[in-house]
């Protein structure tokens, strides 16, 4: 057999000796592996109103993955071993497609979806925002810098100048955004899907994918609103004014460049209490006008109408935010008074939705959940004083939480509980054994619903206790909790008290299982 001798020069006694310390070397079993970099993404997908439950796909440098958007068209996603900057799909199913494009240093990220962002990632990567998404790769994510970026959305901006003035939103991409009303990230969304149609914005779309230069902007279109067009107020009450104006392009003023002015002569007076504009009306009722003018554009004015009565218009709600299961019912009521000699056929109140997928609602308040949960908005309005509205947060979720009932109990030394009630006799027969008062409003409709209750062991006054959620898991109805006992170095009361649930949700044979995360 032939022998082989091993050399061992400068090099070989280096492998040797790192073969040896395989510690100092980085090898072995015993090596650190560093922990792979987690990227957390959340936004808001809308048009002015949300894309709720559609596919939020994200493509970053080292990973991808996709989540949906809830009803409010939030989302929230982690990927393991992704860095910035990313791009993003929604996808409603029903031929809404839009996309955006994440560059930011803040942890946890933002980025919202919606046509703004369409069209910035469009400038942004110089090619149609879908073409962006499907062939994202390393190349195309180095030209998606902060500083391209913020050009393209300047761009943009000058774009849409004379159409929508977007100078209120700082970024596309991360400036807050809620789809409610009011939101003033939300009403310029509304008002692009108001001015810009589908043909227009495809053209935009084009112009901004191009390499050419863009059109010089459309010359600027001072706007000004009213808060609202007609007011109510008592003799001699007071009321503050509100208006809204948009703004030349990188320009700012100390103060509003807006005047109040009162059109008939004792008609009220006017003042300004560095908060902003108040009207005072006259010791005589009657209907009056106030103007606003822009001090900058002198043409440009609105009239508000004053109804100066004696009588003062009340609406109140019993409820301004409840939870609901899937497809439950619950009826609404509002609280008004009525002008003196003033009588109605039916109450001067109307409900309507603000989601278009928010449920259905009759004129009288008669609320249905959708089968989607969510978080949604009803509105009441008085008839006879357009003006006087309320709105009423609607959380629809897999259970309802049964908190009159809940309240009374966490304190009394309860024995721990886990309970499935499934007809109205058990239910009635545990209040009792439990020291709760029987109550008839709102009852559990046992023939759809069960009730589900937990009592947990005492904890000192300082610990904490919070349900995470109800729902059927593989075979069995998982309830999730966390609790959180008191800090070491905190001097807590001697009392202990029992966390309770009570929640009504939808009838099952499933078992409970309660898991504590």
């Amino acid at each position: 057999m032939q022998s082989h001798r091993i050399r061992t020069g400068r090099g070989g006694a280096a492998l040797l000796a790192c073969a040896a310390l395989l510690a100092a070397c980085g090898g072995g079993n015993n090596s650190a592996v560093p922990s792979r970099p987690q990227l957390a993404l959340s936004g808001t997908a809308a048009t002015g109103t949300a894309i709720g439950n559609a596919t939020v796909q994200v493509k970053c440098l080292g990973a991808s993955g996709q989540t949906s958007s809830a009803a409010d068209g939030s989302y929230q996603l982690r990927l393991d071993g992704a860095s910035l900057p990313c791009v993003l799909r929604v996808n409603d199913g029903r031929g809404r497609v839009l996309h955006s494009v994440a560059q930011d240093t803040v942890s946890p990220t933002v980025a919202h979806v919606t046509p703004l962002t369409e069209l910035l990632l469009t400038r942004s990567a110089r090619l149609a925002a879908a073409s962006a998404f499907d062939s994202y790769s390393d190349k195309l994510a180095a030209t998606l810098s902060a500083s391209t970026i913020s050009k393209a959305q300047a761009e943009v901006s000058s774009l849409l100048n004379g159409t929508v003035d977007t100078s209120g939103i700082a970024s596309f991409i991360s400036s807050p955004l809620k789809v409610l009303p009011g939101d003033p990230h939300d009403t310029v969304l509304d008002k692009l899907g108001q001015r810009v149609a589908a043909d227009r914005f495809a053209e935009l779309s084009k112009l901004l994918a191009s390499t050419g230069p863009l059109p010089d902007p459309a010359p600027f279109k001072p706007e000004l609103h009213l808060g609202a067009d007609s007011v109510t107020v008592p003799v001699g009450g007071t009321v503050a004014l509100v208006a809204s104006l948009n703004y030349p392009p990188n320009v700012r003023y100390l103060r509003p460049p807006l005047t109040w002015s009162v059109v008939e002569t004792g008609a009220g007076k006017l003042a300004d209490d560095g908060l902003g504009s108040r009207y005072t009306a006259p010791d005589k009722k009657g209907v009056y006008h106030l103007k606003a003018s822009r001090d900058d554009y002198a043409n440009v004015s609105a009239t508000m109408t004053v109804n100066v009565i004696d009588f003062v218009p009340v609406l109140e709600l019993s409820e301004r935010a409840i939870t609901l299961m899937p497809g439950q019912s619950h009826r609404f009521s509002a609280y008004i008074n009525y002008p003196p000699g003033t009588s109605y056929v039916r109450q001067p109140t109307s409900w309507k939705l603000l989601e278009a997928d928010g449920g259905s609602i009759s004129i009288d308040g008669l609320y249905q959940a959708p089968s989607k949960p969510g978080t949604y908005h009803v509105q009441v309005r008085r008839d006879d004083f357009p003006e006087k509205t309320l709105t009423v947060d609607v959380k629809v979720g897999d259970y309802q939480s049964l908190d009159r009932y809940a309240m009374p109990l966490q304190y009394l030394g309860l024995q721990p509980e886990r309970s499935v009630i499934k007809d109205a006799a058990a239910w009635s027969s545990w209040k009792k054994s439990h020291g709760v008062e029987a109550q008839t409003d709102d009852e559990v409709d046992f023939s759809k619903h069960m009730v589900v209750a937990i009592v947990w062991p005492a904890l000192k006054q300082c610990g904490s206790a919070e349900l995470l959620g109800l729902k059927p898991q593989g075979q069995v109805l998982q309830a999730s909790i966390r609790i959180a006992a008191a800090p070491a170095d905190t001097a807590c009361p001697a009392v202990m008290w029992n966390p309770v649930w009570l929640l009504a949700t939808a009838r099952s044979d499933l078992p409970l299982q309660v898991v504590e995360q």
